[in-house]
Formats: structure tokens, sequence, C-alpha cells
């Protein structure tokens, strides 16, 4: 279970262009790669294109990391974007802690100065998910 807000991915990607908290990554593509022949090049020195693309995703993550980081809110993962799972599929939220690692950083305080800062109307709830593990390492 991850405990958070279902967030508008497509707004906060417009929120992140208009604040300059885009994320860039390089793409490579492979000159070739979609001829029948591709992996009988015996060469081995394919030529590849590197193309800078705007993430959205990793656009979005950053504009929530801005708002932790500036609440001092500790991150439980590396990444506070997840996928909750629902009969409707998939949903993307920011996700402040899991059923299986507490954030002691999070104090009501600070959740309600972070659910004003996303325009939320209520407070953040449980949402499905299919993360299972016994153990952090």
């Amino acid at each position: 279970m991850y405990f958070g807000w279902k967030i508008d991915a497509d707004k906060w990607f417009e929120y992140a262009k208009l604040h300059d908290l885009t994320v860039v990554t390089r793409v490579c593509y492979f000159e070739g790669e979609d001829d029948s022949d591709f992996s009988d090049n015996e060469n081995g020195d394919i030529p590849e294109i590197v193309e800078e693309e705007v993430d959205k995703l990793f656009s979005v993550a950053e504009v929530c990391w801005s708002f932790l980081w500036e609440l001092k809110i500790t991150p439980y993962t590396a990444c506070p974007l997840k996928c909750s799972m629902s009969l409707r599929g998939g949903v993307t939220m920011l996700a402040l802690r899991d059923n299986y690692k507490d954030n002691s950083s999070l104090t009501q305080d600070k959740l309600q100065q972070l659910q004003d800062k996303l325009g939320e109307t209520g407070p953040p709830k449980w949402y499905p998910s299919n993360h299972f593990h016994w153990t952090y390492y």
C-alpha cells in the first residue's frame, strides 16, 4: 500500500515547464535498427543517434522532489512517483510512504503544507500497490 495523493501528471508536467524543472534524458537510437538484417551486422560499429528528450515523468518527479526538499520531507524511496494499481488501471501518485517503511519526517504540519502546495482538498490516503517484500536493504 502507498500513502499519498493521486496526481495529474499532465498538470504537473506543465508546472515543471513553467518553473524550469524539466528533466532531459538522452535516448540512443541505432541506425538501421528497424532493418530485418539488423542483428547480422558484422562490423559491430553501428552508428548511433543520440537525441535529448524531455522526460515527462522525471520532470513531474522533479517537481515533487522540489516540494519535499523545501518542506524538509525525506522521500522514503529514490523516486516519489509510484503507480497505484486499481480496478480502472494504473494511477500515478505521489507516495510519501508505504506500509513496509514509515517516514518519520512526515508531521501533520508538513503534510498540511504539502497538501496546500499540491492544491489537494483532502488529506493523503492509502492506495493499493503490487509491491511486496519482506525487508528493506
